[in-house]
């Protein structure tokens, strides 16, 4: 599956590192024939440089250039993979969540006409793994939930 194949390739150069499916996938709300998948990536050395920065140890400037090198030397650990898998690897540094978005060209998606499965991968993002699975408990409660999404 693509979680696996994704922490497979990034383990390869970062320690520690979880990958977790969130969102619509997660929350099982996602609208017939969606074919995106989000993704929140743990990696140790990302937080320990969020905490450095949140202590004010780091500036904000060093803390942003050392946060867009992780996700950029992630970048390279999808693009030059054995698997040769991931394409469209297009990083988005500059925002509160940095996002790698990608495609896993030989994921045998149905919905797609290619089989291409798109991803983004989410960067400190462990809110929004925790409010996806607060939805699907909602919505297994009561089946009115996925009316109101």
């Amino acid at each position: 599956d693509l979680q696996s194949k994704l922490e497979l390739a990034i383990s390869r150069k970062f320690k520690g590192v979880r990958l977790t499916v969130y969102g619509s996938c997660l929350s099982g709300l996602a609208l017939q024939g969606s074919h995106d998948v989000d993704v929140s990536i743990y990696i140790p050395e990302m937080y320990e440089l969020k905490q450095k920065f949140d202590d004010g140890i780091n500036s904000a400037k060093s803390f942003e250039k050392q946060m867009t090198n992780i996700v950029f030397r992630v970048k390279n650990c999808l693009q030059y993979c054995c698997s040769e898998s991931f394409d469209d690897l297009f990083a988005i540094t500059r925002a509160r969540v940095p996002v790698l978005k990608g495609r896993d060209i030989n994921a045998c998606n149905p919905y797609s006409p290619d089989g291409s499965l798109s991803f983004d991968l989410c960067f400190l993002n462990d809110i929004a793994v925790v409010n996806s699975s607060l939805l699907r408990e909602y919505s297994l409660v009561d089946n009115r939930v996925r009316m109101l999404m």
